[in-house]
């Protein structure tokens, strides 16, 4: 996922040194720096599929930090299922194979 913001209407007089990026799990508390830079945008690599996540930025001028901004809310998209367990037969008789798997539990990755 790629973020992109843009730089305050009003920079405090002085030139745009910095920016942090936050990041927060939607329904989770804390956020966590996952940008420093001069940058405008930003890729965000080791997101899980189909889960909400709530960003924030905030810039840095030669004064110091300003405020964050609001949060916004993106949700990735889902992804294809892991490989089931392999199937299990047994030969019943020369005419009959019963075939059985194995259900995982339902994990959310």
């Amino acid at each position: 996922m790629t973020l992109h913001w843009k730089p305050p209407d009003c920079t405090g007089g002085s030139k745009i040194t910095n920016y942090i990026v936050q990041m927060a799990e939607r329904g989770k508390s804390g956020f966590t720096d996952i940008y420093s830079g001069r940058d405008t945008s930003f890729v965000v690599n080791s997101l899980q599929p189909g889960r909400s996540y709530r960003f924030r930025v905030k810039a840095k001028n030669l004064v110091g930090y300003g405020p964050w901004s609001d949060a916004s809310l993106a949700t990735t998209s889902a992804a294809v299922p892991d490989r089931p367990e392999p199937p299990i037969h047994h030969c019943r008789s020369p005419y009959h194979v019963l075939i059985e798997w194995q259900v995982r539990a339902t994990r959310i990755c």
